[in-house]
């Protein structure tokens, strides 16, 4: 997701209400941008499922929309490092981790969940569990870390993309 679509959630999430009239010429007035870019960045915050229509209008004008209220991941500064998980990581943790647990087993737990993360940090925004599920595997075949403990067979990546 996109530092202006975080900012945008973030502001509408600071609303009193979960069912917003949005207009995006009056969001774009309010960050100093354009409507276009207000518009990409709402159709980011949709594909992301944080941002639903519900295919109604304000006074005939203005979509509605229900913003989803879940804590998010502040972007970071330059120089910081990302610490923990994304909900999306998590929730496959709690679902798969046995699964990394066993794949690699030659890494000691600690160390398999700060790669785990490092590895799904780069795949924030992906909320389709079989898509991230693959790309967590495939990010973590390629840190470099991990590969004294992969044998070679497996220091490719599973599903390279077309």
């Amino acid at each position: 997701m996109s530092e202006r679509a975080y900012k945008i959630l973030t502001w509408l999430q600071n609303q009193n209400s979960t069912e917003l009239p949005i207009r995006q010429a009056t969001l774009a007035e309010e960050f100093q941008c354009s409507r276009r870019t207000i518009g990409r960045a709402l159709k980011q915050l949709k594909e992301a499922g944080l941002l639903i229509d519900l295919n109604q209008r304000h006074q005939n004008r203005c979509k509605i929309y229900r913003v989803e209220k879940i804590p998010l991941n502040p972007p970071l500064a330059k120089g910081e490092e990302k610490a923990g998980l994304t909900p999306e990581a998590q929730r496959q943790w709690d679902f798969f981790g046995h699964i990394f647990k066993a794949v690699f087993k030659q890494v000691d737990e600690e160390k398999l969940k700060a790669y785990y993360a490092k590895a799904t940090w780069n795949l924030e925004g992906i909320t389709d569990i079989h898509q991230l599920y693959r790309k967590t595997f495939d990010g973590m075949y390629e840190l470099p870390e991990l590969e004294p403990h992969l044998p070679l067979w497996k220091r490719k990546p599973l599903h390279p993309e077309p």
